[in-house]
């Protein structure tokens, strides 16, 4: 019931692709989304695994989505509707060249209003044998997923269209009242965050999509100063937990601010019109690079009440040499040109790593749900983590505790929003053991 996973295999081939778009005038994009594991988490990737081991199913694709379904609930949780959103972040209005054979991510980047010109796959030549029937069948699947998830009307629900009726709420979670316990030890006071009195009593305002850096004004969601937090939950999603630890082992201190000197994007990106629209990107800041600079006009309110900002993107450089790259260049597919691919198969590029930054409203309208519904049930299955998604309706911004993603550009980043010059990109999905060891059979 193996199969051998690809995914180091289209990253190559992306990265490959990239290259040459950015020796031709242009830049090439690799967009690198953490959803191990189709969003269902490394560990019921390998239950699945198992379960697939034990199974009499041979190479019948089907049936080993179905042992997916059976063991975790559903076959794919990615969240397609929102993976245009960094692509819109750096004002991308056409992509010549798209690598991938997923229907629903060329849906969903077409939805979002951005043009396409042509898409390559991962060339069959490249395929192991145990991994063609596989990439078929996921390519067959995908051409109706993403349709029969935002609907069958093909208008953007970014840009105006509702896209049919919203889905109707789920059913709640209801269940007895928890008891008080006898005897139990007494505790110092906690805060809780659904207490209005101590947590952000007075938000500091934010105003998504707003055009003029001061008055959308930037996002607070650190914890020296909760009064003013104008979202839920925290910065650097699932390592706030170890952040958390190791305040209590006192190897930080939380009263110290933090030192962001020097800490400023190496290249600008933006802002763009994208930015200005409040439905058009909704699941990252697409202002937060810029919220830490001294005379950020984003943090004007916070400064001037001694309010700490952090950034939820950070740019750089980065260099990066992979074993089949050398190969490429050994074997005549790519050239070294001593800057954007040198000898040694390095390849230089800038680096985005950006936190999920969510805004509720536009979410709840990406994925055609009542809002309300939507915030009782982020509430409900995260164990009941984050309160004020129903207390505090007027939060509407929300750091949800998981991964972010990462964008490598190979080329010259200038000439990424312009139309005429050639664009490449690949959005790839993580496939840790894929990545790190090769091709490889899971």
């Amino acid at each position: 019931g193996s199969h051998a996973s690809t995914g180091r295999l289209w990253l190559v081939y992306g990265i490959e692709e990239c290259v040459r778009a950015a020796q031709a005038g242009g830049c090439g994009l690799i967009v690198y989304a953490r959803q191990e594991g189709n969003a269902l988490g490394e560990v019921a990737k390998f239950l699945v695994h198992n379960a697939r081991a034990k199974s009499q199913q041979g190479s019948d694709v089907r049936q080993r989505e179905e042992e997916t379904e059976r063991v975790t609930g559903a076959a794919d949780v990615r969240l397609y509707e929102l993976c245009a959103d960094p692509l819109l972040w750096l004002g991308i209005s056409r992509i010549h060249t798209f690598v991938t054979s997923s229907g629903a991510k060329t849906r969903a980047v077409q939805a979002a209003g951005i043009e396409i010109i042509k898409t390559v796959k991962l060339p069959a030549s490249l395929l192991p044998p145990s991994a063609i029937a596989e990439a078929n069948f996921k390519e067959e699947r995908s051409k109706g997923s993403f349709a029969a998830r935002a609907g069958s009307n093909p208008v953007s629900p970014l840009f105006g269209s509702n896209n049919g009726p919203p889905v109707p709420p789920a059913p709640l979670l209801e269940g007895p009242a928890s008891p008080r316990r006898s005897g139990a030890p007494a505790h110092r006071f906690i805060s809780l965050t659904s207490h209005a009195a101590q947590f952000s009593v007075s938000p500091l305002p934010v105003r998504w999509g707003a055009a003029e850096p001061a008055s959308r004004g930037a996002v607070v969601a650190t914890l020296a100063h909760p009064q003013h937090r104008n979202a839920i939950g925290t910065h650097n999603g699932p390592y706030a937990v170890y952040r958390a630890v190791g305040i209590a082992k006192q190897i930080i201190d939380p009263s110290r601010p933090l030192d962001l000197q020097s800490t400023e994007p190496v290249v600008t990106i933006g802002p763009y019109p994208s930015w200005y629209n409040a439905d058009a990107i909704v699941a990252l800041d697409p202002w937060g690079a810029m919220v830490s600079a001294p005379d950020s006009a984003l943090s004007t309110a916070a400064r001037a009440r001694g309010v700490s900002v952090q950034p939820s993107i950070a740019i750089s450089r980065f260099e990066a040499r992979m074993p089949e790259i050398v190969e490429a260049l050994r074997e005549g597919r790519l050239s070294a040109d001593g800057t954007i691919l040198r000898e040694g198969g390095v390849v230089s590029c800038i680096k985005a790593s950006i936190e999920p930054v969510w805004h509720l409203p536009g979410i709840a309208r990406r994925f055609k749900l009542d809002e309300e519904a939507l915030r009782r049930k982020l509430f409900e299955h995260t164990g009941g983590m984050f309160p004020e998604l129903v207390t505090r309706a007027d939060l509407e911004i929300f750091l949800p505790p998981i991964n972010g993603l990462t964008i490598y550009m190979v080329g010259d980043v200038a000439t990424i929003p312009d139309p005429d010059a050639p664009l490449v990109v690949r959005l790839h999905d993580e496939s840790y053991d894929a990545e790190l060891f090769g091709p490889c059979l899971v």
